[in-house]
């Protein structure tokens, strides 16, 4: 009797107990997922937060390069009248030209050059076009002939992919904005070579990542990877895209 009384109280216990501990580990399981789907929206919101930061200071350059061509529009030492003559005002343009360099973190140089002209005015100096592709400026994505169509055939500014750029002695990567100027006209008479600095490009890159890692990849119009963090060169090779993000 007191074995069957003990069989049915063990039988009842684990009954009662498969009643509360099963609801118990459901909500537990639900309640897991649900945070983890919240953190997961959470960081994400945090990521395009980030990213629209990112645009808009990068709008916020490319607007003060705008102001900056249309400043050397304006530029009584740097018309084509002046870019023409030989002497003092070449070397007065070149100087002009470091000054305007030199007030943009960004820029690495500032290269000016009227239309159908073989003259590179640039801040440390003046040569032909042809010395200027062959030992200054290393453009391995584009040949150099097509480099010289888009600077005297553009109407609106083009960029191109990060290219190794030489400056004196040294060697550095930038990404080129071929602007011409004046600026929004159907008829430019010459065009200015921005050589933004690819490693001030990818800090404020970095800035807009999450602690958690991740990558940002900036591309053009045409889905072209201009520069790529936190492998600014190679990070293509590795395959294709999962997801691209667009509409920020």
């Amino acid at each position: 009797m007191r074995r069957v009384r003990s069989s049915l109280f063990y039988r009842y216990l684990f009954s009662y107990i498969l009643v509360f501990l099963v609801p118990l580990l459901a909500f537990g399981v639900l309640f897991q997922v649900t945070a983890l789907r919240a953190m997961s929206e959470e960081a994400d919101l945090a990521s395009v937060a980030a990213l629209r930061q990112l645009r808009d200071v990068l709008e916020q350059r490319l607007a003060e390069l705008d102001a900056m061509a249309a400043r050397i529009t304006a530029d009584p030492r740097l018309t084509v009248f002046q870019l023409r003559q030989s002497g003092s005002s070449r070397l007065e343009a070149v100087r002009e030209l470091a000054r305007y360099a030199a007030s943009s973190a960004m820029l690495l140089d500032v290269i000016l050059l009227p239309r159908g002209e073989s003259d590179v005015f640039m801040t440390n100096g003046s040569m032909s076009w042809d010395r200027f592709v062959d030992s200054v400026a290393t453009f391995d994505r584009w040949p150099p002939h097509m480099i010289r169509r888009l600077v005297d055939e553009s109407t609106s500014p083009v960029m191109l992919p990060a290219q190794e750029y030489r400056l004196g002695t040294g060697v550095e990567r930038v990404l080129v904005l071929i602007y011409p100027i004046p600026p929004r006209n159907p008829h430019p008479h010459a065009t200015i070579l921005y050589m933004v600095r690819e490693t001030e490009v990818i800090r404020l890159m970095a800035n807009a990542l999450p602690e958690s890692g991740g990558a940002v990849v900036l591309i053009d119009s045409s889905g072209d990877v201009m520069v790529s963090y936190p492998h600014p060169h190679d990070l293509m090779s590795a395959g294709s895209w999962d997801q691209i993000v667009t509409g920020l």
